[in-house]
């Protein structure tokens, strides 16, 4: 298992540690202050992970940069953060996906998991979205063409598109607007 936090922690560990059945639960991962846990993924092991900031930035690297640890520790650094940036997504890279990246302005594209350099896990990263120009990013996911992707705004407005329907484009572009926004 492999676990994020919005402060860009990462925490990998076997799932035989959490075999433990208990009225309150057990402790999963300790917790700086002022963090929470965002994302858990099931891994294989030896795949390869993508997190992405608010604030444009993205990491790729080798879960095994990532040695495991038991269940209360901490974990460690995934990504370098800035002072006013928060991880806003994780993604584990499938053979022939592609990464999804939507925006707060309500623009998506499609990149090849190829447009994002490996690296060792820790750095700050790459640039992954212009926000200067486009806005924050909302979201990111590894999706296959075929996929249909479901966006809710915070009014509440829900919208289904087909993944096909949004253009692929290099890793840092605007990409498409895939839902108007008030």
């Amino acid at each position: 298992i492999v676990m994020v936090t919005k402060k860009g922690i990462i925490k990998r560990t076997n799932l035989n540690e959490y075999n433990t059945a208990r009225k309150g639960g057990i402790i999963a991962l300790n917790l700086l202050e002022g963090d929470e846990l965002s994302w858990v993924r099931m891994t294989d092991g030896n795949d390869e992970l993508l997190i992405a900031t608010k604030k444009g930035m993205a990491i790729k690297f080798s879960e095994n940069d990532v040695r495991p640890v038991g269940r209360t520790a901490t974990g460690v650094r995934a990504i370098r953060l800035k002072k006013d940036d928060v991880v806003v997504g994780m993604s584990i890279i499938r053979e022939n996906a592609l990464i999804l990246v939507v925006s707060e302005t309500g623009y998506g594209r499609l990149s090849k998991p190829d447009n994002y350099r490996l690296q060792t896990r820790g750095g700050k990263g790459t640039t992954n979205y212009h926000v200067d120009k486009y806005g924050d990013v909302a979201a990111i996911s590894s999706v296959d063409l075929d996929d249909d992707i479901i966006i809710i705004s915070l009014d509440g407005i829900i919208i289904r598109i087909p993944a096909n329907s949004i253009r692929e484009c290099a890793r840092p572009s605007k990409g498409v607007r895939v839902m108007k926004l008030s």
